[in-house]
């Protein structure tokens, strides 16, 4: 990135690019999501992985796990297409896309999110 008259202009330029370089940040491109699962819908539950990514509760914690037996109306419902993560382990890689083609459930202590259309969801 080269700076000359105050503009911030990237050395290596793709076609058709001939704008100054302009500082975004990730919130003004975000949705959050707070979709509870009131009406008790029969979503599978999953958990994140920062290995895995999005994976069933079952293969996570085992067939007999607590959390199968709970309730799970105040759960989150994460469409296809959405990011969640866990705040208290977003610093070991915890976060995931949804790419399932139907809805599923974590808990609610994760945060959910989709991109706005200025945003490539594979980039992100």
């Amino acid at each position: 990135m080269t700076k000359s008259d105050d503009k911030r202009v990237p050395v290596l330029r793709f076609k058709g690019f001939t704008d100054e370089w302009e500082q975004r940040k990730l919130g003004e491109h975000i949705i959050v999501s707070k979709q509870k699962n009131k009406d008790n819908l029969s979503l599978p539950a999953f958990s994140i992985s920062n290995k895995n990514g999005f994976i069933p509760q079952e293969e996570q914690f085992g067939k007999d796990n607590t959390y199968s037996k709970t309730d799970k109306s105040s759960n989150y419902i994460v469409k296809p297409k959405y990011f969640a993560y866990n705040p208290a382990r977003i610093n070991v890689g915890s976060i995931a896309y949804q790419n399932t083609i139907t809805p599923v459930l974590v808990s609610s202590l994760y945060e959910i999110f989709r991109s706005d259309n200025n945003i490539d969801d594979v980039f992100l």
